[in-house]
């Protein structure tokens, strides 16, 4: 098998294992977004309440971006306002942004 299709579908089981844990917390993942080919973006969407949250990782400059936005019932979110920036290294390890992730959910909605 093509390392790319190994580390494609690891890719895209990491994010979903990240989006069990974040529900988990009964916390709704509004959406996932992975572009493997795209220098592994990914962006995800968690919302409680009448907030949501929306996560980007940009591989190419090594952060996470957090936006927040306020959510009306039976709405999309449409005002995104940044709130958060997560610098990582390059040596960083494939989980810590999803890590970073997991803890900022938790930390805001729990």
């Amino acid at each position: 098998m093509h390392p790319d299709t190994i580390s494609s579908s690891e890719f895209i089981k990491r994010l979903a294992e990240l989006a069990q844990r974040i529900t988990a917390m009964d916390i709704i993942v509004a959406s996932l977004h992975a572009d493997f080919a795209f220098n592994r973006f990914w962006q995800i969407e968690a919302r409680k309440g009448d907030v949501a949250l929306r996560f980007s990782w940009d591989a190419r400059e090594c952060e996470v971006e957090v936006e927040r936005c306020p959510v009306a019932q039976l709405s999309c979110p449409n005002d995104w306002k940044r709130e958060a920036r997560q610098v990582f290294t390059r040596s960083t390890t494939k989980d810590e942004p999803l890590r970073f992730v997991e803890d900022y959910v938790a930390l805001h909605f729990t």
